[in-house]
């Protein structure tokens, strides 16, 4: 098998193949530190090292003042966040008909789009990712002012966001957070808060051979075991850290059988696991795959308050979009609170816009309080951790580490 077959095989595909486009598209002329450098040369944006991506002048925005094209506007999203309402209220509002297309995971979407292979006008784009893009002129700038909603009405502390300082790429996605998840009436005494570290609790817990998961997605499962391991950093590069995550990995596989999988909401709802490394979304559907016989109160999910794994994505225009300011009306209509609403409601996951702060949620019957541990709060989302794009040699070291995680687990 080819190192690339080899790579896709183990979920690594999309990462190490857009680091080599990457690097194609760089030639020899990237200065500066490669340590601190993605592609492009791109700064490694980070929570507290913001950054402002570059752009170009064969890249430019589109003009105010069109008018939207007759569609159709061409959406590639994550299976399972957008909800049907949501395509048909933008196209009762605007009369352009939405044609989406679906993708299972980040890593499937991304070689599309940089082979050019993918149509789309508008993208839902990891975090991780947007550097990638940027540098392989793959997406446009936005235009703000077909973007009223993004001022209007999203949080404050993402009005410049640190992974696209004034953004000028993007609008907010969605946000979930990574804790533990666990069956109440399988481990009725568990509490991860009781533990010094409760991501330790994987390790410490006796009796749940053979009833562990951990997603199998390289960052998502190195990351909690760093935290696991007293590393605060999930963005390491350094090979200790990295070696001591799959030491720890190991160790917790021969103990307990970990599994490793994406489907987290199934095997909670179905007792198969008892404990699962788990995104808050996956309690929220886990519900409906419960039998009838057991009742949703014994779904529970931790993340700390401070220092929480949290996720997003963002939307992007592609610069070959036939339908650009359709997508920009798209984007726009996403920030609306309705649209937040349908979204937290089918898919468990925040869009950041007012009105979708958590005592809002529960004030206003969106959703159940029992759940509300499973959502991020805007406090979790200012104080998290999360994934950022790494260098060609950090994504060389996560690569490795993985490979060998996954030669056993």
């Amino acid at each position: 098998m080819s190192r690339r077959g080899l790579l896709q095989g183990l979920g690594l595909g999309a990462g190490a193949l857009a680091l080599a486009a990457c690097a194609t598209r760089e030639g020899g002329s990237t200065t500066g530190n490669a340590a601190t450098q993605g592609p492009g040369g791109i700064d490694l944006a980070r929570p507290d090292s913001p950054v402002k991506l570059p752009l170009y002048d064969d890249n430019q925005a589109i003009k105010s003042g069109l008018n939207p094209e007759a569609g159709p506007l061409k959406v590639y999203c994550w299976t399972g966040t957008v909800p049907k309402k949501t395509f048909a209220s933008f196209e009762e509002k605007y009369g352009i008909e939405v044609r989406p297309t679906f993708y299972g995971s980040p890593d499937e979407a991304l070689p599309k789009i940089l082979s050019g292979s993918m149509d789309f006008d508008v993208y839902e784009c990891s975090m991780e990712q947007l550097p990638i893009l940027v540098a392989n002129k793959v997406i446009q700038p936005v235009n703000s002012s077909y973007l009223p909603n993004y001022e209007a009405n999203v949080w404050d502390h993402l009005q410049s966001p640190w992974y696209d300082a004034d953004a000028s790429y993007t609008t907010p996605g969605y946000y979930w957070s990574t804790g533990i998840a666990w069956r109440e009436d399988h481990l009725p005494d568990f509490d991860p808060a009781s533990f010094e570290n409760p991501y330790d609790a994987f390790w410490q817990l006796d009796g749940i051979a053979g009833k562990v998961q951990f997603f199998d997605y390289m960052r998502d499962a190195l990351a909690m075991t760093l935290l696991r391991n007293g590393v605060s950093d999930i963005n390491t590069t350094e090979k200790a850290h990295l070696d001591a995550a799959v030491e720890a990995l190991r160790e917790l596989t021969e103990r307990t059988r970990l599994r490793l999988s994406t489907d987290a909401y199934q095997t909670l709802a179905q007792g198969t696991n008892w404990i699962e490394q788990a995104w808050g979304a996956d309690v929220y559907f886990a519900e409906f795959y419960l039998p009838k016989n057991i009742s949703p109160e014994v779904l529970k999910f931790w993340a700390p308050e401070d220092g929480a794994m949290v996720t997003s994505d963002s939307w992007v225009i592609s610069r070959n979009a036939k339908n650009p300011v359709a997508a920009h009306l798209w984007m726009d209509h996403l920030l609306e609170r309705e649209q937040g609403v349908n979204t937290v409601q089918y898919s468990g996951v925040i869009t950041p816009v007012r009105g979708m702060e958590m005592e809002n949620v529960v004030a206003d019957g969106i959703m159940d309080a029992r759940l509300l541990t499973a959502l991020p709060s805007p406090e979790q989302i200012a104080n998290g951790v999360f994934h950022g794009p790494l260098s060609k040699e950090g994504e060389t070291a996560w690569q490795n580490a993985w490979l060998a995680v996954k030669s056993y687990a």
